[in-house]
């Protein structure tokens, strides 16, 4: 069973710091879009 986790283990942190990542740009990119229409 410690086999079959441990890469498991290894993707999991890489998808959610992926995911945060492109989270955070969509959210900088709504704020200049947001930016630019108030301007």
């Amino acid at each position: 069973m410690k086999n079959r986790q441990s890469p498991l283990q290894k993707e999991i942190p890489e998808v959610y710091y992926i995911w945060r990542y492109t989270h955070w740009m969509r959210s900088i990119d709504l704020i200049l879009f947001l930016h630019k229409i108030y301007n």
